[in-house]
C-alpha cells in the first residue's frame, strides 16, 4: 500500500492480522520437533477456507526467563540460560497446551518452570506463527509427522 501525502512517499507494511486461538487454528507437529532447541513447528489455518501452512518460530523472541520463570517477553532469549524444553500437551486436563523447561535463576539454582503456551503468547497470522501481534514472525518450513 502506498500513501502519498505531498511529495513525501510513504511505503506502509501489512501485517497479517491474528486469527482464532491459536490451539484452535493450529495443529504442532510430532512432539519431538515442538520444542527442539527453542523452535515450535505448527501447521495451521490461512484465512482461505481448507488451506493450511507449516511454520517455525524461534521462541527465543517470545518468552523469557524471569530469574527461573519462563515469561512472556520481547524479546526473551530464555534458551542462553533454559535447556531441556518440551510441550505438556495437558496439565490436570485442562485441555491446553504448556512448554515446560529446566531454567536457572539468578543465583545459579536450576528448576522446572512451565508456561503457558495460548493466544496470551502465539499468533496464528494467516497461517504463519508469531507473536506480539506479528512483530516477531516464523518461517515456511515442512512437518514431519
Amino acid at each position: 500500500m502506498r500513501i502519498v501525502v505531498g511529495a513525501m512517499v510513504t511505503t506502509v507494511l501489512a501485517v497479517p492480522q491474528a486469527m482464532a486461538d491459536f490451539l484452535a487454528s493450529c495443529r504442532l507437529c510430532n512432539s519431538e520437533s515442538v520444542f527442539g532447541g527453542h523452535r515450535i513447528v505448527a501447521d495451521c489455518d490461512t484465512e482461505e477456507s481448507g488451506i493450511t501452512r507449516i511454520s517455525s518460530l524461534d521462541l527465543n523472541y517470545c518468552i523469557g526467563n524471569d530469574n527461573g520463570t519462563l515469561k512472556a517477553q520481547d524479546p526473551g532469549l530464555f534458551a542462553d540460560t533454559c535447556y531441556a524444553c518440551l510441550s505438556l500437551p495437558t496439565v490436570d486436563g485442562d485441555n491446553k497446551a504448556y512448554m515446560q523447561c529446566v531454567c536457572k535463576t539468578r543465583d545459579q539454582i536450576r528448576d522446572y518452570t512451565r508456561l503457558l503456551i495460548q493466544t496470551t503468547l502465539l499468533d496464528n497470522l494467516d497461517g504463519l506463527l508469531g507473536c506480539f501481534g506479528g512483530k516477531w514472525l516464523g518461517e515456511d518450513v515442512t512437518c514431519e509427522h
